[in-house]
């Protein structure tokens, strides 16, 4: 009984999340500014539109009942599954399509030949978010690169496409298999060396979405 309740509650988690993301997508698509604007998203279960609080109410709400699950894999597994995928498309929302950034850093002197790569491999993100190492904020806010596709096919060649050799100084996972510079995406320059997931997070601090 209780797994078939963890069950319902689950489904009904999925889709009120992707109502949000469905409204995030809209307003993201638009000029509206969403750290500035969120009144503009509120709203949620009143039926208007949800707000990007509600993505990060149902991240925890989903993150209490990942720890409250005792003995079935497969459901965990399921959850892990849907979190990546709902960080993924929110980070496509938010970040990439957020009013041309495209990334929160872009290699220097990279061609039109880019991807949208995740500097701690996304997967890492979830797992810290279920252990409670780092907030929701935090892994919605996880920083992105626009990395040129030859950089990317030599990161996974390396066999550094889902994993990562240091946690806070996170473009060691980069520096260690080929030479780059990178910059924010408004144009400060960054040393990959010493630039931390403590410095990441300072400079984009005005990106955390409140609902």
């Amino acid at each position: 009984m209780q797994h078939q309740q963890a069950i319902m509650n689950a489904e009904l988690a999925k889709t009120q999340a992707e109502l949000n993301l469905k409204a995030i997508a809209a307003v993201s698509a638009s000029s509206a500014k969403l750290a500035i604007q969120p009144a503009l998203l509120n709203g949620g279960v009143s039926g208007l539109a949800p707000s990007p609080g509600d993505v990060m109410a149902w991240l925890e709400d989903i993150r209490a009942m990942y720890n409250a699950i005792q003995n079935d894999q497969q459901l965990m597994r399921e959850i892990r599954n849907d979190i990546d995928t709902y960080l993924r498309r929110y980070h496509e929302y938010c970040i990439k399509q957020r009013d041309g950034m495209l990334a929160h850093y872009h290699e220097i002197g990279a061609d039109e030949e880019c991807d949208f790569e995740h500097l701690v491999p996304a997967a890492r993100i979830r797992d810290l978010l279920l252990a409670g190492t780092i907030t929701v904020e935090q892994a919605l806010n996880a920083p992105t690169v626009r990395l040129s596709r030859i950089k990317h096919e030599l990161l996974k060649d390396a066999g550094w496409s889902a994993t990562t050799p240091n946690m806070w100084l996170p473009f060691q996972r980069y520096t260690q298999v080929f030479a780059s510079k990178f910059e924010t995406h408004d144009g400060t320059a960054i040393d990959p060396n010493n630039w931390t997931l403590q410095n990441h997070y300072d400079y984009f601090d005005h990106l955390v979405i409140k609902g």
